[in-house]
């Protein structure tokens, strides 16, 4: 398979990158997804040294596993999902990430309309695979409601977090208007980012642009917390826009969370790195082990933990600070040593210590050329977290919010 940067505008064709735009309008994704299911692509051309020709396209988006054409019809999505209750868990579990199409030959022109109608058509075509959908939440119960966020002024957003009583944060962006007056943003390529905060109605109560090179890292009742000029960590007051730098530099934030996913929360700033090291797995591919680093704020005091290897590859998907910043969830891939089948294991680490308190296998062990993506993670409480994750899909297109599984494990 051809692996595309959908940064490059040149490599996408014109008529799928503007339906894409299109269906992913309201959808913020999470540019560690992405990487992890290239990451993972490579390593499977490496195993089974087949070539694939095809194209691959972003969207941020969340959905549920269909098959071609012979499959019943899923239900449609709401087109008015219900405004979410107030008696909440203390990390809402939002369903984000980077998805994508893949087709073995010419890609199908898009028809015009919304993702779900995308999803449709693409279903049907012969060997498109890929995930599809809208974002969405999983409740405590189970449930999963889809969040749109269209027409809400922007043309899209970077990211979007949960605030409480079913309100949002979102980092949304103005494309640059072809031959328009103000065709030219701040930003790169003419983009305007802009910060909206999203009542439980889907109303903007409130929006302002914000400064080049911002990135919504992570929310609270008040604030949203931005890193900016990849080194700094902002506070920005929801109510008035005003801002306190938190870090004036740290080394935390100078990695894209595709590169080393990060989460903060409680005065506790979390990287988790994912290091090759030498040696080979059974399987032949590299071994790659993960350590934590911690910076307190405010002060900056880091310290880093090595987490002890028990698998030959290890590579984090997701971290998540504690409502309480005493303790991370880290969910990520491990090939044991010993050659057995791959699997998806989440760790709790005490941030003072470095020591491990919890692991748990989120999934079952599989080949180690299938894929297990994690969509999000939450805390319900200081003891409980929960892992939203689904099985990468091989040739067919999903809708993610119908496969979707979620585990849960506690702190002792």
């Amino acid at each position: 398979m051809i692996q595309i940067d959908f940064h490059d505008q040149a490599a996408v064709p014109a008529e799928l990158d503007a339906a894409l735009r299109r269906a992913a309008l309201a959808v913020p994704p999470h540019a560690g997804d992405l990487a992890g299911v290239l990451t993972r692509a490579q390593a499977r051309r490496r195993r089974r040294a087949v070539a694939w020709g095809g194209t691959v396209a972003a969207v941020a988006v969340a959905g549920v596993l269909a098959a071609p054409a012979a499959l019943p019809e899923p239900s449609p999505p709401a087109a008015d999902p219900p405004v979410l209750a107030v008696d909440e868990p203390a990390q809402r579990l939002l369903l984000d990430g980077a998805f994508y199409l893949a087709h073995p030959g010419e890609v199908p022109q898009a028809p015009e309309g919304s993702a779900w109608e995308m999803y449709q058509y693409y279903r049907r075509q012969p060997g498109v695979s890929g995930v599809l959908g809208t974002l969405a939440e999983v409740r405590p119960g189970g449930e999963v409601v889809e969040l749109d966020l269209g027409g809400l002024g922007v043309d899209g957003f970077h990211r979007v977090l949960p605030l409480p009583e079913g309100r949002l944060v979102g980092l949304g962006y103005l494309a640059p208007t072809p031959g328009g007056e103000s065709a030219d943003g701040p930003c790169f390529e003419g983009v305007t980012l802009r910060l909206l905060v999203i009542e439980a109605d889907r109303t903007v109560s409130d929006a302002r642009d914000v400064p080049c090179e911002s990135s919504l890292l992570a929310a609270d009742a008040d604030t949203a917390y931005l890193a900016r000029d990849h080194a700094k960590l902002v506070a920005h007051d929801l109510a008035t826009g005003t801002e306190q730098i938190l870090l004036e530099s740290s080394e935390v934030l100078g990695q894209r969370p595709a590169a080393a996913p990060v989460s903060f929360a409680a005065g506790h700033l979390v990287r988790v790195d994912s290091t090759t090291v030498p040696g080979e797995c059974p399987y032949g591919g590299e071994t790659v082990l993960m350590s934590v680093t911690v910076v307190r704020v405010p002060g900056g005091e880091t310290a880093e933990y090595p987490l002890d290897p028990e698998g030959c590859f290890e590579r984090a998907q997701r971290v998540r600070v504690s409502p309480d910043g005493a303790y991370a969830a880290i969910a990520f891939d491990r090939v044991p040593r010993d050659g057995d089948p791959r699997d998806l294991q989440a760790v709790v680490v005490d941030l003072s210590t470095g020591e491990v308190l919890a692991e748990t296998m989120i999934s079952s062990p599989v080949d180690p050329e299938a894929g297990r993506t994690v969509a999000g993670m939450a805390w319900d409480d200081d003891h409980t977290v929960r892992v939203a994750w689904y099985r990468e899909p091989d040739d067919e297109v999903v809708w993610l919010p119908e496969v979707v599984e979620v585990s849960a494990f506690t702190v002792p």
